[in-house]
């Protein structure tokens, strides 16, 4: 029952990402706009999976109980945040190395490996 509520919960994510990564390079075609507009009612349809899951004494992938606590949502916006941040400041970091300093993609990447390495120490 996990593999099958686990791939469901997985569906409007696929519908959001692919045309918001393909559909420029396609031209906007017809199936990205219907995948992005289907998008919305399969989110609407897993929230409320997981809620009658809940309600049924199962275990759902995110409890819906969750997302009424203010602490919870106030740190899922910070961290939303801070995510959206941090990603803006890498991909224009190691846009500025390589057409600034002519770094290669690769090279690039590894300016950011001192950043990175001490993450398992710092996570505790």
């Amino acid at each position: 029952m996990l593999a099958i509520a686990g791939s469901l919960a997985l569906v409007p994510l696929a519908l959001a990402l692919v045309p918001l990564v393909l559909g420029r390079e396609a031209g906007w075609p017809l199936w990205a706009w219907a995948m992005l507009a289907a998008a919305v009612p399969a989110l609407l349809a897993a929230l409320r999976w997981e809620r009658r899951l809940a309600a049924q004494g199962g275990q759902p992938l995110l409890d819906p109980e969750l997302l009424r606590g203010r602490v919870f949502r106030t740190g899922l916006a910070v961290n939303a945040a801070f995510m959206a941040y941090f990603a803006g400041f890498v991909f224009a970091i190691s846009l500025t190395v390589q057409t600034g300093f002519g770094y290669s993609p690769l090279r690039s990447g590894l300016v950011f490996t001192p950043m990175a390495a001490p993450s398992p120490w710092s996570a505790h």
